[in-house]
């Protein structure tokens, strides 16, 4: 690694240790976070890029705000997967009414992050505007 310039791209599930390891089971947060600082310090060194990914679903949906301030606070930017499978692990597949209240708690959310969050900003506003679409989308097809 010290020849090389390495970008790293980390997926998690979620901010805290209580989901993190509810959702990945076996693994342990505190390690985790300890590997994510070594590649933090490297990419700050290295001048290149720690980008972690939320893996968005049912379960996390959350602490996407929390994750969002997380990475604003290591300086990275990040990134979403939303899960789609399995089916039941999916925040796509979630009823509309059930998809409207976690959008509504999504928007409640938001002037508490709306001054604290800069880098991440436009990708935690960006997320509760696409599941409202899909929910227009959602009642739209079964009318």
């Amino acid at each position: 690694m010290e020849k090389l310039r390495f970008a790293f791209a980390v997926s998690l599930d979620g901010a805290t240790k209580k989901t993190e390891e509810s959702i990945r089971v076996g693994e342990n947060f505190e390690e985790q976070m300890a590997i994510l600082k070594v590649l933090r310090e490297y990419a700050n060194e290295k001048k290149t890029d720690l980008s972690p990914t939320f893996r968005l679903m049912a379960a996390n949906w959350r602490e996407f705000g929390g994750f969002c301030l997380l990475a604003h606070d290591w300086g990275c930017n990040v990134g979403i997967s939303t899960v789609t499978q399995p089916v039941e692990s999916s925040i796509n597949a979630l009823p509309v009414v059930e998809l409207r209240k976690v959008v509504d708690a999504m928007e409640a959310l938001a002037p508490s992050l709306d001054t604290r969050l800069k880098r991440n900003r436009a990708v935690r506003f960006r997320e509760p505007e696409r599941l409202q679409r899909m929910c227009g989308t959602l009642q739209a097809a079964s009318a």
